[in-house]
């Protein structure tokens, strides 16, 4: 869908609103109580990621010639892959240590 939504604006507008709204969402997820929100943010992050990845790459590709693409896009994906390996073990660490999943949540954002 995040195609669609950029026939209205700029890929860096959508971009933007999608890494900030995915931000605003983890917060949100933090700090809720209910399981409605909870459920409701969670979902609306996961559109506001999926918004974004079209975005990322429609505002990288005019910086790289085409024999760069597929390195560039091969480290952004290890990237991904390593960041999430990393990401989770900081979370448990952070859930570990401060008996909180929220301020794991947070601090991830």
């Amino acid at each position: 869908y995040g195609s669609h939504i950029k026939g209205y604006t700029s890929s860096k507008n959508v971009l933007a609103i999608g890494l900030a709204g995915s931000a605003v969402t983890c917060l949100i997820v933090a700090m809720s109580s209910s399981s409605v929100v909870f459920m409701a943010a969670w979902g609306l992050n996961g559109a506001f990621q999926a918004a974004g990845w079209a975005s990322c790459m429609t505002v990288i590709t005019p910086w790289l010639s085409a024999s760069e693409r597929g390195v560039v896009m091969g480290l952004w994906g290890t990237n991904m892959a390593v960041g999430g390996v990393v990401g989770n073990a900081l979370t448990a660490s952070l859930i570990d240590n401060l008996n909180s999943w929220r301020a794991a949540v947070i601090v991830d954002v």
